[in-house]
């Protein structure tokens, strides 16, 4: 009885604050610019990872992901990426 009392205990504010965590997740996906996000990917991962972040973000975010916007600025911060020397 004491075990389930203690992982009760333990269990109830770990559940809590992943709620919290969701909510934060939920209000970040709203409110992002995705053109500025995707610039942002596309300077630090460049477009080989594009795919792969894309899907995460949608995974996260559901239909408040915004592709379109995103691919655009993965493009334009790719772009600004420095190329390797030769």
């Amino acid at each position: 009885m004491q075990r389930i009392l203690l992982a009760v205990a333990v269990a109830v504010p770990l559940l809590s604050g992943c709620e919290g965590m969701r909510a934060r997740q939920q209000d970040r996906c709203q409110t992002a610019n995705w053109t500025e996000v995707g610039e942002r990917d596309g300077f630090e991962i460049g477009r080989e990872s594009m795919q792969m972040q894309a899907e995460r973000y949608k995974r996260i975010c559901g239909d408040m992901f915004q592709a379109e916007p995103y691919s655009q600025g993965v493009q334009k911060g790719a772009g600004r990426r420095p190329r390797p020397p030769v």
